[in-house]
């Protein structure tokens, strides 16, 4: 199942929530202490009350995009939790770029939901917050529901949680859909996503089409997309008209001519500001998950992946494509051209911070 947006992803997340009666493993980026984070917290409470396991792990970065932070209220509530690289001076620890971008709920391990949405007031299009941001979600049900137990559990671990208990089978199918788990982070000896990322590039017969919010590929992944386009597959990709990060959006520009000149074509839509997250192959491949196309998703955050075959699911992504599309702005060479002496050193230099962007 896929949701759009905030209002359409939380309602069936509580209701998963509130009929769990085992287990609920809940990881997220962000982790606002607002209205929305509240309504969680209220409802993880409840089913700790009734007995569930309730495991929440937070992102020591970003759950300081709000403040006071969500510790407060997972203190409060007595919820079992757990920082993931915690930054503190005694003893030191600064790793502010090694973080867990991963957004994961599982409800006893038979339902999952993933995607690039936070939990947060600003995911809510027609919410209170200034940052304000369109998404993509998705529920997962099957045996890729153990593998995202598997990786939370490791998480967990390694943030200083009890072990949980050991995985007793995987959970039956119950669609056509065939669905792998990608992680990768740092901890791994393999580029993984991006490996995959440049695979399913490679293997394009048709469509390659791109949504994601910070979009700076690395000179492998150019090449992939350029040989799409050269070969004659028809290569899109959409980003936010401005970047939240302006070093990101200066960056791209430093690169952008050389895919525009292969044929690729780069929309920018308007606010408010453009997270989603996926890749759509064809008719019947599409990668969707927490992971941005940028050197900080593939090479420095943990992240997560989640390959789908399946042609519905497609076709709806490629639907949610068609129906952005009109109301964005191509991005031109003519656009790029105009750009002065001064701008130009300014996309330039910011190229050179890309590997930590």
């Amino acid at each position: 199942t896929t949701y759009y947006n905030g209002e359409e992803a939380y309602p069936p997340m509580l209701e998963a929530i509130d009929s769990a009666q085992r287990e609920i493993l809940l990881s997220s980026y962000i982790f606002d202490r607002d209205a929305t984070g509240r309504r969680f917290i209220e409802r993880l409470a409840a089913a700790r009350e009734r007995g569930c396991k309730v495991c929440v792990l937070v992102d020591d970065v970003g759950i300081r995009y709000s403040f006071p932070t969500i510790i407060r209220e997972l203190k409060a509530h007595d919820l079992a939790f757990r920082r993931f690289m915690p930054l503190r001076l005694i003893p030191p620890s600064f790793s502010i770029n090694l973080r867990t971008h991963r957004k994961l709920l599982i409800t006893d391990r038979a339902v999952t939901f993933a995607g690039g949405m936070n939990i947060g007031d600003r995911q809510l299009l027609e919410g209170p917050s200034p940052h304000r941001a369109s998404d993509l979600h998705f529920r997962f049900a099957g045996p890729v529901t153990a593998d995202c137990v598997q990786l939370f559990s490791d998480d967990w671990r390694f943030a200083g949680g009890e072990p949980l208990d050991p995985l007793e089978g995987y959970p039956s199918a119950d669609g056509s859909a065939q669905c792998r788990l990608i992680s990768d982070g740092p901890d791994e000896t393999l580029d993984s996503l991006m490996l995959v990322i440049m695979g399913a590039l490679s293997s394009a017969q048709r469509r390659v089409w791109i949504m994601t919010p910070y979009f700076l590929p690395e000179r492998q992944m150019m090449g992939c997309l350029q040989a799409a386009a050269l070969s004659g597959v028809d290569v899109q990709v959409v980003i936010p008209e401005k970047n939240n990060w302006p070093l990101v959006q200066w960056a791209l520009q430093h690169n952008m001519a050389e895919l525009l000149q292969a044929g690729v074509r780069i929309w920018q839509r308007p606010p408010p500001f453009a997270h989603s997250k996926c890749l759509i192959i064809d008719d019947d491949y599409a990668l969707v998950g927490s992971s941005n196309l940028d050197p900080r998703s593939l090479r420095l955050n943990f992240e997560l992946g989640i390959e789908v075959v399946d042609p519905g699911l497609n076709a709806a992504l490629s639907a949610h494509f068609d129906w952005v599309l009109p109301g964005c702005r191509a991005f031109t060479p003519e656009r790029l051209a105009d750009r002065s002496a001064l701008l130009r050193l300014r996309d330039g230099a910011a190229a050179l911070f890309s590997p930590y962007l």
